[in-house]
């Protein structure tokens, strides 16, 4: 599996900014967290098998969108947030340092 989280530069209130997703090996994403701007949380895969119903593009790819900025994190991360009885995140909405350097940290090899 891979995990990952990516910021989303457009805002509209019915739009998640924050997604943190745990791909599988053909970049599926099997479990997704949605994080909103007023920063309520909504859980994706809790009864699906696939969130996603194509494979995620690389990394590098997505970034180069200009719509994303998407950054590699641990498991310990996505499984912390994966509590779906957690309806507000307290976290960044926005790319901080440590984004850049977990990325490098957590990337697959």
């Amino acid at each position: 599996m891979e995990y990952v989280k990516y910021y989303w530069n457009y805002i509209d209130m019915q739009t998640p900014i924050l997604i943190f997703a745990e791909l599988d090996e053909e970049r599926y994403s099997t479990r997704q967290i949605e994080i909103f701007p007023d920063r309520h949380i909504e859980y994706l895969g809790i009864h699906e098998a696939y969130v996603s119903e194509e494979p995620y593009d690389s990394n590098e790819e997505i970034n180069n969108m200009g719509e994303f900025q998407i950054f590699n994190i641990s498991q310990l991360e996505f499984e912390t947030l994966w509590n779906p009885r957690l309806d507000f995140y307290t976290g960044h909405l926005k790319p901080t340092p440590s984004d850049f350097e977990n990325d490098l940290k957590y990337a697959q090899k």
